[in-house]
């Protein structure tokens, strides 16, 4: 197998045998922004994925009530596992990926009730 690699400003393009591909690189969302405010339920909040990966656990179950900073659930990307951890004292809402889903950034991984 033949592998070249190249960019420019802009893009990435590798060319695997003869094939070429452009590639778009995909950036991290700041860890402050993986918890996300869902606009259709203010009492309501989604757990995201930080960047695309793949769920490796999920700790939680439906109906649980949980603390700030539990784990919720892991997501490897990169070969690294990233913690998806609750913001504060919550119920699980609803459990939206399961184990060995591939996932994007921004992805809701589980939603929260918020406890007051």
């Amino acid at each position: 197998m033949t592998v070249y690699l190249a960019r420019d400003r802009e893009f990435r393009y590798i060319s695997i045998d003869g094939k070429q591909f452009r590639v778009e690189e995909v950036r991290e969302l700041p860890k402050d922004q993986a918890f996300l405010q869902m606009q259709s339920a203010p009492a309501a909040s989604a757990v995201v994925s930080p960047m695309p990966g793949q769920v490796v656990k999920i700790h939680v179950l439906q109906g649980e009530i949980v603390e700030r900073s539990q784990t919720l659930a892991i997501v490897e990307a990169m070969k690294m596992e990233n913690e998806l951890k609750s913001p504060r004292r919550a119920r699980v809402r609803k459990i939206c990926a399961s184990p060995g889903d591939l996932v994007d950034a921004g992805q809701p991984i589980v939603e929260l009730e918020l406890e007051e």
